[in-house]
């Protein structure tokens, strides 16, 4: 066995080899071979991978050996199995949400000084018409940015909300003391007793009875943020009224 080269030694066709035996290591420009065992010679690859292991496991959540870790107290995935499983989970749940044809978002609208001084006349857009839909507001809050200089308002004269052609049955409102407010003032809108909702229309803001008065150092501008599901009726695509 002395003198030979590994191409004449006998192959190993059985058996397992353990990270205890030896394997001849011949370094370059090193006339003596040397020798190596399997555990050493594959410590670098295999502590490597095993690092970018626990980062893959950590990334994921998986069990420290890489078993699907089941999350508890969730909506949709106590019952899930793997990743990909969770995935589809997920996934089937969005459909049905999709497929209900309702979205709950939430609108923000800027009034400029310009536009709260003929926000009476000149009521603006929040939400436009939906076809063979309704909007659900769910709920509604202003920002007043204060400038310099208060609004002047006479009693009644709030700030509304209301569907297309149908103004004098407003559904919510911020009364006069909000565009009087002589300091930055955020406030809820209060429901009004108008709870009817109609389908494809638009939603509107506006004041009641009569712009503000205003001169040149008026300056405040609001901001209004409008919570609301739209909902698509869909029996009334195949021709109902």
């Amino acid at each position: 066995m002395a003198n030979k080269r590994i191409s004449e030694l006998t192959e190993l066709t059985s058996g397992n080899v353990e990270n205890e035996d030896w394997f001849e290591v011949q370094e370059a420009d090193v006339a003596e071979s040397k020798k190596i065992t399997l555990e050493n010679a594959t410590k670098i690859e295999r502590d490597a991978r095993i690092a970018q292991d626990n980062v893959i496991e950590a990334g994921i959540g998986s069990n420290t050996d890489g078993t699907y870790n089941t999350p508890s107290g969730t909506t949709y995935l106590d019952s899930t199995t793997s990743v990909m499983n969770a995935l589809a989970t997920i996934d089937t749940a969005l459909a049905a949400v999709a497929g209900s044809g309702s979205t709950v978002s939430t609108a923000e609208i800027h009034l400029s000084t310009t536009e709260i001084q003929s926000l009476y006349a000149t009521p603006q857009l929040v939400l436009g018409s939906l076809e063979n839909g309704i909007y659900h507001i769910l709920s509604a809050f202003a920002y007043f940015d204060y400038g310099t200089t208060a609004f002047g308002c006479a009693s009644g004269e709030d700030m509304i909300l209301y569907y297309t052609g149908h103004r004098a049955d407003y559904f919510m409102e911020w009364d006069e003391t909000f565009l009087e407010s002589t300091s930055d003032n955020a406030a809820r809108g209060t429901w009004t007793s108008n709870l009817e909702m109609y389908k494809d229309a638009a939603v509107y803001v506006a004041l009641r009875t009569a712009n503000p008065t205003y001169d040149a150092n008026h300056d405040g501008e609001i901001y209004l943020y409008v919570t609301y599901i739209s909902q698509t009726l869909s029996f009334l695509a195949g021709g109902g009224s």
